[in-house]
């Protein structure tokens, strides 16, 4: 799939206004509280996308309960304002049950 120089300036466009909104990336999640993809599926708040298409650029999408914390948009994953503090609180008490359970 190609994409056109349109979609990158209306995905930086969205990003802006979802910022403006106090939308989270899930860059400044991950740097946050060192998560990763990884640990949003484990935690059930994203699954797999099956089948792909080559229309996908993102191999992920958001579960029912993740749609609690995220939103999607043009495919990258946002956490809504009202809901920041208790997914930190969610992802880092699933940190350390894992941490728990590999010692």
């Amino acid at each position: 799939m190609s994409l056109t120089e349109e979609f990158f300036i209306e995905r930086d466009k969205a990003a802006v206004q979802l910022k403006n909104d106090g939308f989270m990336s899930f860059g400044e999640l991950e740097a946050l509280l060192g998560i990763s993809e990884r640990d949003l599926l484990e935690a059930g708040l994203i699954s797999f996308k099956s089948p792909l298409s080559t229309a996908d650029i993102g191999a992920f999408t958001l579960t029912e309960s993740g749609k609690k914390y995220l939103i999607e948009s043009y495919q990258e994953l946002y956490v809504r304002p009202e809901r920041v503090d208790e997914l930190c609180a969610l992802m880092q008490a699933s940190l350390g049950t894992r941490e728990a359970k590999a010692s």
